[in-house]
């Protein structure tokens, strides 16, 4: 949980002057903006991928134990 709360800081301190490097250099406002939008798009997509891969590829203990219930006859 903290290495999570850690890296959304990150995000927060990090993005605004991103944004503006990007605004400063885009020819006008709705350009830089669309490409701002288009990379957070971009971020949210692959953020939900690895999301996705982690639960998958390393299933909790809790999740295990539901299955193993299941498997069991009652």
């Amino acid at each position: 949980m903290g290495l999570l709360t850690a890296v959304f800081a990150i995000g927060q301190i990090m993005g605004p002057p991103a944004v503006g490097l990007i605004l400063k250099h885009a020819v006008n406002v709705d350009a830089g903006f669309d490409l701002v939008l288009g990379v957070a798009s971009l971020a949210l997509v692959i953020g939900a991928a690895i999301y996705v891969a982690m639960n998958l590829l390393f299933p909790s203990e809790r999740n295990v134990r539901t299955e193993i219930r299941s498997v069991r006859p009652t």
